[in-house]
């Protein structure tokens, strides 16, 4: 009668004592590379180092060009943040294709399978050791009176590029091209 008291304690302590061991944490990883994320860590780098930028601007072919000592990043890389794509609701939009080399990853690439998305594509591309090189996004919107496309780059360290075109049933096309250059 004492052995099955004992072994029942025995039993009851192990119960007790496994159920106590910390949970192993699940974490999930974003469905898609984030944009949003990668573009506020942009944001305060720029902030920091305050490079000075020659912006050009291109609007149906006139160009200007100015440089700026210091410039709102977030305000100026909004449009990149707004094509972010992670979303978890998103997974079965968009397909993905990727490139590695020497088993790092080189690129990827997600492509919309619906044309009513915003985000039509997104490409990210990385150096050797593991650095993003280069954004590419292509934007599309439509409404009944205009149609309009962006095609943005985003290259850290060296500026981004928007280009933007602006098709209307009541006005001729508008071509915009700002290329904004790190000093």
């Amino acid at each position: 009668m004492h052995l099955y008291r004992l072994s029942g304690l025995v039993c009851l302590g192990f119960v007790l004592f496994s159920s106590c061991q910390p949970e192993a944490a699940i974490v999930e990883r974003p469905p898609f590379f984030s944009l949003a994320d990668y573009i506020d860590q942009e944001v305060q780098r720029l902030d920091s180092l305050r490079p000075e930028v020659k912006k050009t601007i291109t609007f149906n072919g006139e160009q200007e060009a100015h440089t700026f000592d210091t410039l709102d990043f977030a305000n100026e890389l909004s449009a990149f943040r707004r094509a972010d794509i992670n979303r978890p609701s998103w997974l079965e939009l968009y397909s993905v294709d990727s490139t590695q080399q020497d088993g790092h990853l080189q690129r990827l690439l997600y492509k919309a399978l619906d044309e009513e998305l915003k985000t039509q594509e997104l490409q990210v591309e990385w150096t050797a050791d593991h650095h993003v090189s280069r954004i590419k996004v292509v934007t599309r919107s439509s409404t009944v009176l205009s149609a309009g496309k962006q095609e943005l780059t985003y290259d850290p360290g060296k500026g981004y590029q928007i280009a933007s075109r602006q098709e209307s049933q009541a006005a001729r096309p508008v071509d915009i091209l700002i290329d904004a250059r790190f000093q």
